[in-house]
């Protein structure tokens, strides 16, 4: 591009701190950001964003919050995106406090808390049985009426069963329905699972004979329980 006489712009830029991010090489990809500032590009949130993305993936945590720091302080205002990058970084590396932390600040700061936000920090909630944090946050996303996607929607009942939430577990369901979400056959045996080994043999029964009427069959499991 040079040779030809066209100088890089911050999309150029963006493409590579990102690919260098992703292979690993954050050093590299932070030194072409003094690369940009020197060549009078600014860098945007999706250049931070990516350079983040790298740090969070080698679980280097304080480096990723590093650059946050940094980005803000140059004026450059973080987005939601930006925000679900950090906050999935510190779940995947069970910083779990640190990501409710800035969960918690989104709003305070005017940025929209998406469904992906809320699916990140309950499926970090989840993986590490905080079960009645990721309660209070499923409370919130209904608040916001918005709703987790399929595969939390599974965490979170298998979660709940297992800790003993079998109330919490089927109001969850009912909503899902309720929302017109798939409701699967899945969904119907870890409910009914968790009704029979808590003795509520009639509330198993009860949920199993809805299921022609809501054009599901039982499986092999299911005939099981």
């Amino acid at each position: 591009m040079l040779d030809s006489g066209i100088p890089p712009n911050v999309w150029t830029f963006n493409v590579l701190v990102n690919a260098l991010s992703k292979l690993g090489m954050t050093e590299e990809a932070e030194e072409l950001l003094e690369i940009m500032e020197e060549s009078g590009v600014v860098p945007d949130v999706v250049t931070y964003t990516g350079l983040m993305k790298g740090y969070c993936l080698q679980g280097r945590m304080e480096e990723a919050r590093r650059i946050f720091n940094a980005m803000v302080d140059r004026g450059v205002c973080p987005d939601s995106f930006c925000c679900n990058t950090l906050i999935k970084g510190y779940c995947e590396n069970m910083q779990l406090d640190e990501a409710m932390h800035l969960f918690q600040e989104m709003p305070l700061q005017g940025l929209e808390r998406d469904t992906t936000t809320f699916t990140i920090i309950l499926q970090g909630l989840v993986s590490l049985g905080r079960y009645k944090a990721a309660e209070e946050i499923l409370n919130e996303m209904q608040t916001a009426d918005l709703i987790p996607d399929n595969k939390t929607c599974d965490l979170l009942l298998k979660g709940l069963c297992q800790s003993g939430h079998i109330d919490d577990a089927l109001f969850l369901f009912q909503m899902m329905e309720n929302k017109g979400l798939d409701v699967d056959i899945g969904k119907y045996n870890i409910l009914s699972d968790a009704f029979c080994k808590n003795k509520k043999l009639d509330n198993a029964r009860d949920l199993v004979t809805t299921l022609p009427s809501k054009g599901s069959c039982p499986d092999v499991k299911t005939s099981l329980l």
